[in-house]
């Protein structure tokens, strides 16, 4: 009787842990974590494997939220590494999507966020936006060392790029540094040598990227 009670246990921990029905969300999400994860250490071919099985995943719906989602995150990646973003594909789906969370981003990455939108905007976000919208910068720059993500830092760093200091900047490249993005930590260093007016600091900075680039 134990042996067919175990048997019958085993049946019902096996129901109850069946596929999620949104599994298709899940995979989408964590294949573009990883997408970014590859593309900024500089891994192109295991980054455009992630990034073809997130857009697969998020086309298993109808629902497009979650592939705006993507297009507006590679748009965000270039914003953050400081080249031309390219909003053709998200503006493709934006008509098709209601997530005003998703059209307020939009709006932050291209700089035309209005202070009535700023509610809708991810937590993380808020603060630095309000400090940018009234073009307090000295308290931008204090938002961007609260942010977690060392992705967003850079994001919202590169928006307000003109206006940094050597001091947030080290904060920044510290923070990807620690994560081993290679490509962000070049990118934020070539900046560096160009931005900053202290000419010892530009000597250093200088020397450390013919050793990262050697």
């Amino acid at each position: 009787m134990r042996f067919y009670a175990i048997l019958f246990m085993l049946f019902l921990a096996g129901c109850g842990s069946s596929t999620p029905p949104n599994q298709w969300q899940f995979d989408s999400s964590s294949n573009f974590e990883e997408y970014k994860n590859s593309y900024l250490k500089g891994e192109e071919d295991l980054a455009k494997d992630f990034l073809e099985k997130a857009i697969k995943s998020a086309k298993s719906s109808s629902n497009l939220e979650t592939l705006a989602s993507i297009e507006l995150g590679r748009v965000a990646l270039r914003i953050a590494l400081f080249k031309p973003p390219k909003f053709e594909e998200y503006k493709k789906l934006e008509p098709l999507i209601e997530s005003k969370e998703l059209k307020s981003y939009a709006k932050l990455l291209a700089k035309k966020l209005s202070p009535g939108e700023v509610k809708y905007l991810p937590k993380k976000y808020k603060r630095f936006a309000l400090a940018y919208l009234r073009s307090d910068f000295i308290s931008a720059k204090k938002r961007i060392k609260e942010i977690k993500s060392p992705i967003s830092k850079m994001v919202v760093g590169a928006l307000i790029k003109e206006h940094l200091d050597d001091k947030t900047i080290a904060h920044i490249v510290d923070s990807i540094s620690f994560y081993g993005y290679r490509v962000a930590v070049l990118e934020w260093m070539k900046f560096w040598v160009n931005h900053t007016k202290n000419e010892r600091l530009k000597k250093i900075l200088k020397k450390k990227l013919a050793i990262l680039n050697g």
